[in-house]
């Protein structure tokens, strides 16, 4: 399991950006069961209530795919998937 520090070191520098077909590819194990829909502009999580459901696919700074877990990497924080029981926790760097 990654850590945050080391998630944010190694990538949220990076300059932003990801097309709805490189996030189609990157999530399609993932999308029924995190209910995740991906539209041109965004990935909407679950049932898409609140501002931190939507993740603006210009913001995405990577998504890394563990055995475990799938973390989807922004500049500001970082989405956290259990892939075991498709819970979704954000961690906000601070």
């Amino acid at each position: 399991m990654a850590t945050c520090a080391a998630l944010y070191d190694k990538y949220a520098d990076r300059k932003g950006g990801m097309t709805a077909d490189e996030a189609r590819k990157s999530l399609a194990p993932y999308i029924d069961s995190f209910k995740l829909i991906i539209n041109e502009q965004e990935i909407v999580l679950g049932p898409g209530k609140g501002p931190l459901s939507v993740i603006e696919l210009k913001r995405i700074c990577a998504i890394v795919d563990e055995h475990e877990q799938l973390y989807i990497v922004t500049a500001g924080c970082i989405y956290i998937m259990y892939k075991a029981t498709a819970q979704i926790d954000i961690n906000i760097r601070s």
